[in-house]
């Protein structure tokens, strides 16, 4: 039978659910916090328009980030022995954000022996219990949103719709660049994806809906995780979190769970209460929500429609886009042939991000540039990327869609004749979605498609 809400009050908690309940809330709240305290003011901050605000808010995030990475270079120095700890890290899983959580556990641990002796003659508790699961939902909901919208508007995954990436040799991924390449080929199967995340987040803002969010959501980061650890992508630590916060959420309604799918017994509705007795509280509440949901929209949409975002998802066709196969490279007079040791000849260009080309040598290596035509002069300005120094070339397109280009590169005089190259006729660009398949394709297939003539025939 389950509780009333005064019930749950009244209720004792054995010691160990009242260790473990402190240990997770020190555990989570070191790990979450400064959230969603920075939300709210970048919230507010969008009915004030203060730069005093922005400046509270890099002060707290700062000062938490300082707090938690001393603890862990503490620990990696003087327990774990570790020399070499860089906070400038590159990947979510480098060591020291394993160390963060490493040294959040022991504060935990730490935080949580001297709460139970002074506190020890405490029943229960349940009012704490509530705050905490409303803070953890409305953490996992908001975290799993903006991936969820990320991969609705195919922009968490854009590996499948780059040229470049299409014509790369499947050998050369790393399990994370070939996961990242197999999604983003899929435009319904990242959305779907997308979508499977935003429901339990969505399930999780409300109370009436949260145990089946809960339900849900740790089906989600289970799967999350476990792709994580599959393909080595770098967020394995990040995703366990999420993983354990899913977990702790679903474990709330264990109770009622396990009475109604082992134990088949009839379950009565769950009890709800409101967080404070006073109407005025509530509603106080509400606002805090409200201004917290409208803060979150509105960063996802901006960073959504920055230019960062619509560059890093090719939202945006240049001009010249394609693939470019090198059929004639002249260096000095000198006529190169495509040697695969050689680390300069041009072998492939592409063009698929505004003022970007990058390049790959016959002997595989990848160069960018940054590429800027000039339509009505025929000439493109060149520069080698992260580089002031710029060249002029001349160029010029063919009806083929052929390019030519000529001029001075990095001290050198350069010819090139350059065929275009059809998306279509790589089969993972061109292969239509069919209920009915004669014949399943394969990389073994013709890897281009059959022209017209051959069809007549």
């Amino acid at each position: 039978m389950e509780l009333t809400p005064n019930q749950a009050i009244r209720e004792s908690w054995n010691s160990s659910r009242k260790i473990a309940f402190r240990f997770f809330l020190l555990f989570f709240l070191l790990q979450i916090i400064p959230f969603p305290l920075l939300d709210v003011l970048l919230g507010l901050n969008l009915i004030i328009n203060s730069d005093f605000i922005f400046t509270i808010v890099r002060s707290i995030s700062a000062g938490h980030t300082a707090f938690i990475d001393s603890i862990a270079l503490w620990v990696g120095h003087n327990l774990l022995g570790i020399e070499e700890i860089n906070t400038a890290f590159g990947s979510i899983d480098a060591n020291i954000i394993w160390l963060r959580y490493f040294g959040s556990i022991l504060l935990a641990v730490t935080g949580c022996l001297i709460w139970s002796i002074f506190d020890r003659r405490r029943k229960s508790y349940y009012i704490l219990q509530k705050w905490l699961i409303l803070f953890l939902s409305y953490y996992w909901a908001t975290t799993m949103l903006s991936y969820g919208v990320i991969k609705l508007a195919l922009s968490q995954m854009p590996e499948g719709r780059s040229l470049e990436e299409l014509d790369n040799i499947i050998g050369r991924y790393s399990r994370m660049s070939l996961y990242w390449m197999s999604v983003g080929a899929s435009d319904f199967y990242q959305r779907f994806a997308g979508f499977m995340e935003i429901i339990p987040a969505l399930l999780l803002l409300f109370s009436r809906t949260r145990m089946m969010g809960s339900l849900i959501a740790v089906a989600v980061a289970g799967h999350v995780f476990i792709i994580n650890i599959g393909y080595n992508i770098g967020v394995k630590s990040f995703s366990a979190v999420l993983l354990l916060v899913a977990v702790y959420l679903l474990i709330s309604h264990s109770k009622r769970l396990w009475s109604f799918f082992v134990l088949n017994r009839v379950t009565t509705p769950e009890a709800y209460s409101s967080f404070f007795t006073s109407k005025i509280k509530n509603q106080i509440l509400i606002g805090f929500l409200l201004l917290f949901l409208i803060s979150y929209v509105h960063r996802r949409y901006s960073s959504l429609n920055s230019p960062v975002y619509i560059d890093y998802a090719y939202k945006v066709t240049p001009y010249l886009q394609g693939i470019y196969e090198v059929k004639t490279f002249v260096k000095n007079s000198d006529t190169l042939p495509p040697l695969l040791t050689d680390t300069y000849r041009w072998h492939k260009m592409y063009i698929e991000k505004p003022e970007k080309m990058s390049l790959r040598t016959t002997y595989g290596q990848i160069k960018r540039y940054a590429f800027k035509p000039d339509s009505l002069k025929q000439k493109v300005s060149i520069s080698a990327e992260n580089d002031s120094v710029k060249y002029e070339l001349d160029y010029q397109q063919l009806d083929s869609k052929d390019l030519i280009i000529h001029g001075n590169l990095e001290g050198d005089s350069i010819y090139v004749y350059l065929n275009y190259v059809n998306k279509n006729d790589y089969l993972l660009a061109r292969e239509p979605f069919k209920w009915v398949h004669q014949n399943q394709p394969s990389i073994y297939d013709d890897p281009k498609p059959k022209s017209t003539k051959e069809e007549e025939k």
